[in-house]
């Protein structure tokens, strides 16, 4: 093949492939311009299935159980490994195998994990009597038998931990955020300030005790040691408790310091309204659409069955 047939060849092709493309141009136009007139001539329809849809949001989003979402932000304490006695024993090396105690380095984790923990939600559950209200707005069931007497508790506490409350941690400023969602504004409010404080209170108490018994160990050591040097670290160790003691016995926020208590919200959570509505008007309108456009082949499917 010559240069001249070469060059007719390429041209030809590249006729072709113009022509090819105008040709799958004008099928997407033409099944454009179709399914256009398919959905203007049951625009009625569209209309009135969106407008249906449109509407049933709309008595939805209005009557249905308004939730308010209320927080309260607290601020961890700060605890360094020397803060325990295990951290004291630590620094003074072998005086931990006197005590037998493991060593370990106290954490600002551990609040949290409490706060996190079924066990806690359950006792605020049972102290502040909501196994009545969430009965109310959720369906706990009857007890299967009565060899789990409380197994409606149990469902309440669950209920509470999914749907209630809430707990969020800002890993950069070490912030905790404790939310409640409920109807009433007011008692939202009333139980984060109370989960607040519950907890504060739990870990004062563990606190409390923990330094009691520390106290009481070390004291019964040293009347027992007659070494010199173990008398006067068992001292500092004995003193290090009583401060801790005193810390404990003189704050009410002993976890957690409440940066923001929680206030009865005046905007609501939930539902929001303008985007529930909007989404079923949108969602109305497409599945309207598409639901035009596949009537007709759907029916020509079912006559081509039937015929044969």
């Amino acid at each position: 093949m010559n240069k001249d047939e070469q060059n007719r060849w390429r041209e030809s092709e590249k006729r072709s492939d113009s022509g090819m493309k105008l040709e799958h141009q004008y099928s997407a136009e033409v099944d454009t311009a179709s399914l256009l007139r398919v959905m203007w001539r049951r625009k009625f329809a569209i209309a009135a299935a969106t407008l249906i849809t449109t509407v049933a949001a709309t008595v939805y989003a209005f009557s249905a159980t308004q939730w308010y979402r209320a927080e309260t932000v607290l601020m961890p304490r700060e605890s360094g490994p020397s803060g325990g006695l295990s951290g004291q024993l630590a620094q003074l090396g072998g005086l931990a195998s006197i005590a037998g105690i493991t060593l370990s380095q106290t954490s600002k984790q551990e609040p949290l994990g409490v706060l996190r923990s079924v066990g806690f939600a359950k006792r605020f559950v049972e102290q502040h009597d909501l196994e009545t209200a969430l009965s109310e707005q959720f369906d706990l069931g009857p007890a299967l038998g009565a060899d789990i007497p409380d197994q409606r508790i149990q469902r309440a506490v669950d209920r509470f931990r999914k749907s209630i409350f809430t707990t969020a941690e800002d890993k950069k400023t070490g912030l905790v955020t404790v939310a409640i969602y409920w109807k009433d504004p007011v008692v939202a409010s009333n139980w984060a300030n109370a989960i607040a404080r519950q907890l504060n209170e739990e870990i004062r108490e563990r606190a409390l005790n923990e330094s009691t018994r520390n106290i009481q160990f070390l004291q019964g050591e040293l009347e027992r040691t007659k070494v010199v040097s173990l008398q006067q670290a068992i001292a500092r160790l004995v003193e290090s408790e009583m401060q801790k003691l005193m810390l404990a016995q003189g704050t009410d926020e002993y976890a957690f310091r409440v940066i923001d208590d929680a206030q009865p919200p005046f905007k609501r959570a939930r539902p929001k309204r303008a985007v529930l509505v909007l989404v079923a008007f949108l969602g109305g309108l497409f599945a309207s659409a598409l639901l035009a456009i596949l009537i007709d082949p759907f029916k020509a499917l079912l006559h081509e069955v039937n015929a044969g």
